[in-house]
């Protein structure tokens, strides 16, 4: 075979002349036809893992293992065609599936044991310089971190005696405000791998597409992906359950989970789905799972298979971003250990496990930090009225990887068929929750960086969940207005106007009915309790405030935004102008109304 593919490159090469005017190179396209090998940057190969089934995987006894002779391997973006089956056939690897817009590709290695398969993957990136990273493929069992509610006590769910219901989270991140700057979002792809999707939902209906074919036949629908993806992008104004905290988002989903009958394969699953939704252009990527349930984080060989995962994870990563895919990732901290009690989120896997000490970078100018600033691990939070504020809840994993809180217990979401809208607690509630102000930031200005996102998210979340497990970090709770703000403050000129609606005694706030006219464009802005908080772009602009007063009416207030901000102070029935400035009451936690109401 050898001798076949010298005499072939042989003979293209000696007519290479006659393909000069074209992108591709003539070389490696003749050759993959003759190798199997592919030649395009962009061609993803995953079928294989169809034939891959439990007796193909080994697992220890604390849940984590490696799948029999398998390797995985990243090579040099310029390695050919012919550079890549010499290593294969040099070492007598057989190409199994790839993923080429991160260079990876999966080989069957013909070593059924852990040692064999590391030792020879040290081997080849020790002879071949071509191998940036040649290692087995770390098996852990992961699950959607979901909690149910009945293993907790009262304290983790949400108060009682507050009138609060499910929606509350939406007021919890300032959601309702965010929606203010609709006028400003642009589309914004969001790539979800989770457990199978219900498309036919009526709060997700055109929102879902999947990256390919195999990828819609494989979904089965699921309680989870489906919460996890309306939390994200459910519609807007359809009068009906649930708003998606971005409306202008759209998903690209993958199914990881098996199920009826589907081979048990979710690393693989999991690894290849990302690298899909990658390719299908989204810039934001969910992943509300983990393996933090399934292992003992005091055993050394899990803290081995961990860094492991750090160390595959980061360098797809660094490839991606080499190659310009730009993109933030968001995980789920996950939801404790075996027994239900809160670990270090860094046995949670996956995006989790990637620390300063174990992160890899196989693309040159793509340094080590810029991998670690595109990455949120996402603690679950609750309000507590003892506590006076928001509080890590007691399943919520916890660690120098976590970086961000957001509510986490008992939201209101979608379900499936049988039961279209239900509760969820859990860390995999409040990953999307973080998912989706990303994708808000980025929806307010697609020329962000991925690290930019980032730092947007953790320096607008100036509220603070106090940690459950004594000696916890304090993690602020994701803001979607200040992160939009902060957002399209980097884009534009923009000032800020500040007012307090005085209502007469006894009548209510007008808070979903007061409408901004700015530079002759209109539109209806949330001010909770009477607070108008937010940024304008320079010009002329007008405030009419709308409702039942009985024989008090509210006059248009005129206003203009050029070089500084405007405080308009109090804003009194009958009064066509602002009175004195006064400090705005302060703004308690309100319920959300679902968006028939927005």
């Amino acid at each position: 075979m050898e001798k076949l593919i010298v005499l072939i490159l042989s003979l293209v090469t000696a007519v290479t002349g006659f393909f000069s005017g074209f992108s591709f190179d003539p070389v490696d396209a003749v050759l993959s036809l003759f190798t199997g090998i592919p030649s395009s940057d962009s061609s993803i190969s995953d079928s294989f893992i169809e034939d891959i089934g439990r007796s193909d995987v080994v697992i220890g006894r604390n849940g984590y293992g490696y799948y029999k002779n398998l390797m995985i391997m990243f090579f040099d973006k310029d390695s050919g065609v012919m550079s890549k089956y010499k290593v294969f056939s040099d070492y007598g690897l057989k190409l199994l599936g790839w993923a080429c817009n991160c260079d990876m590709y999966v080989v069957y290695a013909g070593a059924d044991d852990l040692f064999s398969l590391t030792e020879l993957g040290k081997k080849i990136e020790n002879e071949r310089s071509e191998v940036l990273m040649a290692a087995p493929v770390a098996l852990i069992e992961s699950k959607p971190d979901t909690t149910p509610d009945d293993p907790f006590d009262e304290n983790n769910v949400w108060d009682e005696e507050s009138p609060l219901g499910g929606n509350w989270y939406l007021e919890a991140v300032k959601a309702r405000e965010a929606w203010n700057y609709t006028s400003y979002f642009s589309p914004v792809k969001v790539g979800v791998v989770d457990s199978g999707f219900y498309t036919d939902h009526e709060e997700l209906k055109g929102k879902i597409s999947f990256p390919k074919k195999s990828s819609e036949r494989r979904n089965i629908a699921d309680f989870h992906g489906t919460f996890v993806s309306g939390i994200i992008a459910a519609e807007h104004n359809n009068g009906k359950g649930i708003a998606g905290i971005n409306p202008a988002a759209s998903l690209v989903c993958v199914d990881w989970e098996s199920a009826d009958g589907q081979n048990w394969n979710h690393t693989l699953h999991i690894f290849f789905g990302i690298c899909r939704v990658i390719k299908a252009g989204a810039r934001v990527v969910n992943i509300s799972l983990g393996t933090s349930g399934n292992i003992d984080e005091y055993n050394s060989a899990v803290k081995t298979e961990m860094d492991l995962y750090g160390k595959i994870y980061s360098a797809m990563m660094s490839i991606f971003i080499g190659r310009g895919n730009d993109f933030v990732a968001v995980q789920s901290a996950g939801n404790g250990d075996p027994d239900g009690n809160p670990a270090d989120a860094f046995y949670n896997g996956h995006f989790c496990s990637i620390t300063e000490n174990n992160v890899v970078s196989l693309s040159p100018g793509v340094s080590k930090r810029d991998i670690l600033d595109r990455i949120l691990i996402v603690g679950a939070a609750r309000y507590s009225a003892v506590q006076g504020g928001y509080v890590q809840t007691s399943f919520s994993n916890y660690g120098k990887t976590v970086n961000i809180s957001a509510p986490g217990s008992r939201l209101y979401g979608l379900g499936t068929a049988d039961r279209l809208y239900d509760y969820m607690s859990g860390t995999s509630a409040a990953a999307p929750v973080v998912a989706a102000v990303a994708s808000l930031v980025l929806s307010a200005n697609p020329g962000l960086s991925g690290s930019e996102v980032q730092r947007i998210i953790l320096d607008t979340a100036a509220e603070k969940a106090i940690p459950f497990v004594e000696g916890a970090d304090e993690l602020g709770l994701v803001n979607a207005k200040g992160a939009v703000e902060a957002a399209l403050n980097m884009k534009h000129k923009m000032y800020r106007l500040t007012g307090t609606v005085q209502t007469p005694e006894g009548a209510a706030q007008p808070d979903d009915l007061i409408t901004l006219t700015v530079n002759e464009k209109t539109y209806n802005i949330t001010a909770p309790n009477g607070k108008i908080n937010l940024i304008c772009e320079p010009g002329n602009g007008t405030i009419k405030i709308e409702g039942d007063y009985g024989e008090d009416t509210f006059e248009d207030i005129d206003f203009t935004l050029s070089g500084s901000d405007v405080d308009l102070g109090i804003i009194s029935p009958s009064s066509a102008s602002p009175d004195t400035p006064a400090d705005p009451p302060a703004e308690p936690v309100s319920p959300a109304a679902d968006d028939s109401n927005i």
